[in-house]
């Protein structure tokens, strides 16, 4: 991973596919997303990817995301600002370590290629922690862009291995 200017620039590309036609934040908006997302990940995360959360209201998170670095993960949400807020809007989130994970749920789905005749697998995964705080989700089955799914495999796997 390479960073230009203080963003890390696979970062700046997810925002760019995921979040910039979809979600309705102005460009400056989107570069406070990309240096806050940045500041988070560092230069070497192990595995990136971002989740876009279609409709939300304002309020709610729009995109969330996910990165694995130095044995542990984490998560950022990107809050939806007021169409008429022109600030950068609200982001929230944790790193926890991979090593307190206590308990790893996960649901396979597969489902058949018509043009290969092969199967295609993806994975939900609910990674609960040694301590009361809700369950993470990484959730690779839903519909979501092209481009994003790939990093969330990725970061499953990662997660997976991490584990046993």
């Amino acid at each position: 991973m390479s960073e230009i200017d203080g963003v890390v620039v696979e970062v700046k590309d997810a925002t760019n596919h995921c979040l910039r036609p979809h979600v309705g934040l102005t460009d400056a908006q989107l570069g406070a997303v990309m240096y806050a997302v940045s500041s988070m990940v560092g230069p070497q995360p192990e595995a990136l990817a971002v989740v876009r959360h279609e409709g939300a209201a304002v309020g709610a998170p729009a995109a969330t995301f996910y990165w694995i670095r130095n044995g542990a993960l984490g998560c950022m949400e990107v809050v939806r600002p007021a169409d008429t807020d022109s600030s950068a809007p609200a982001m929230r989130g944790w790193v926890r370590p991979l090593s307190r994970i206590r308990r790893a749920d996960v649901e396979v789905f597969t489902s058949q290629d018509g043009f290969n005749f092969g199967f295609g697998v993806t994975k939900k995964l609910e990674l609960h922690w040694d301590d009361d705080k809700p369950a993470a989700v990484l959730d690779a089955n839903g519909s979501m862009d092209s481009y994003a799914r790939p990093g969330l495999e990725e970061l499953i796997e990662k997660v997976l291995a991490s584990v046993g």
